[in-house]
């Protein structure tokens, strides 16, 4: 039996995501934040006290990445670093009111996105997909 790359689901996700995470990207472009930065304020907004390691977790990015990423936030004067109160070397996070701003600002690009990727896929085929590809990734975990 011949393999074919293109019916490996690791090739079609990998391929498809960056497809639209390029579409995504497009769109943030001229707004003084990238996509990933908008991310990054999203979830300094929803999870309270997150911190750096946080952040990547929930991101899906290394430490590192995280740490230039949050440089590059509170250099625009979007975030803020925190000490903890009982521990001094664990920083929390928080939106300055700019940062805030801005998120809110450019909530509607994810939800234009999503309205204009999901315009011919009806909702029970989005639920089918979200809970094929959970399955999926469960499967593979180690």
């Amino acid at each position: 039996m011949a393999f074919d790359v293109h019916d490996c689901i690791a090739f079609l996700t990998n391929s498809g995501g960056k497809s639209l995470d390029e579409s995504m990207n497009r769109r943030f472009r001229g707004q003084d934040i990238t996509r990933t930065q908008w991310t990054a304020l999203y979830y300094i907004d929803r999870i309270p006290d997150i911190t750096q390691k946080e952040l990547a977790e929930a991101m899906m990015i290394s430490g590192p990445s995280a740490s230039n990423l949050v440089d590059r936030l509170e250099t625009a004067g979007l975030v803020l670093r925190r000490e903890d109160r009982e521990n001094g070397r664990v920083k929390h996070l928080v939106l300055t009111e700019e940062g805030a701003a801005k998120l809110h600002e450019l909530a509607h690009i994810p939800v234009e996105f999503n309205e204009e990727a999901m315009k011919d896929v009806s909702a029970e085929d989005v639920e089918t997909f979200k809970r094929v590809l959970a399955k999926m990734v469960e499967s593979v975990k180690e």
